[in-house]
């Protein structure tokens, strides 16, 4: 089973759903769980893990490498590049390789073979061993435009190294751009996290209008729940989006999940919504 955590914006508290989620679900089912960061930027769920990282893997991309030598300057990869990754000049080409997308236009278009595609260092991905939850995350490289290809190769690697046995959670990116979308492709169910706030609410709306585009079952779950999260409901009730549990909101949560505690452990009331949201998965998965 794959379950995605995803949401509109950042500061939800995703981490927070992901990392008590993959916790409880192994502790209430006695599996070996899967919890995948796929938030390569800037991962953070193993702040919440007492392991070292056990192993680690650099993790490339093809990109093109102009051969001056061969060009006949007739701009044909100039002109195909869709992200303006090559420039023109009367006497040479230079390439960006940070912006691009290793789409293989160019190298295949080239009359000359002027550019061949060479590979670039993208991020590492590592893990982290941990009792029945392994935790696995990617570690972008400074200066990488594209998040995408590290999420494609984590996502291959972890699924490639265990059985359909495991239950796996992957920490989405925030947001409703490609690396949100890339990690939601091919599971089994969506949960959005969203906090009863101005801009938490409108990305909500998007998050939600994402998901169902992919046809994929998704569920919310409110975190920092008050007076205000009224409005979620009404806005899940227009797009026909259960609420699977609600996680109150007070300071001393936010302020044990700082020092990387975790919440289950410690906080009743978040134990018992997230224990209810297994429950409510378990059922809506075995009902797809």
């Amino acid at each position: 089973m794959k379950i995605a955590i995803a949401s509109g914006k950042g500061g939800t508290g995703k981490t927070l759903v992901s990392v008590n989620l993959a916790y409880l679900w192994s502790e209430i089912y006695n599996t070996k769980t899967v919890l995948v960061d796929l938030d390569v930027e800037e991962p953070n769920d193993h702040v919440f893990f007492q392991e070292k990282i056990s192993s680690s893997t650099e993790v490339f991309r093809p990109v093109p490498n102009f051969i001056k030598e061969r060009c006949i300057f007739c701009s044909k990869c100039h002109d195909v590049c869709r992200f303006n990754a090559i420039t023109m000049f009367p006497d040479t080409v230079i390439v960006s390789p940070e912006l691009c997308h290793s789409c293989y236009a160019c190298a295949e278009l080239c009359p000359s073979n002027a550019l061949i595609m060479t590979h670039k260092k993208n991020g590492v991905i590592r893990n982290y061993g941990k009792d029945n939850v392994l935790l696995y995350d990617g570690l972008l490289d400074v200066g990488e435009a594209s998040a995408v290809p590290l999420i494609t190769e984590l996502k291959s690697q972890v699924l490639s190294k265990h059985n359909n046995s495991v239950d796996y959670f992957f920490d989405s990116p925030p947001g409703t751009s490609c690396p949100m979308i890339e990690s939601i492709r091919d599971v089994d169910f969506v949960i959005l996290v969203a906090e009863p706030t101005p801009f938490g609410i409108h990305d909500m709306d998007l998050a939600i209008q994402t998901v169902q585009l992919s046809h994929t079952p998704l569920g919310v779950v409110i975190n920092k729940d008050n007076e205000n999260s009224q409005k979620i409901y009404e806005k899940c009730k227009e797009y026909n989006v259960p609420i699977l549990a609600a996680i109150p909101h007070k300071r001393e949560i936010a302020s044990f999940l700082a020092n990387g505690g975790l919440a289950t452990r410690k906080f009743d009331e978040i134990k018992i919504s997230l224990t209810q949201l297994v429950e409510e998965l378990k059922i809506r998965i075995n009902n797809n």
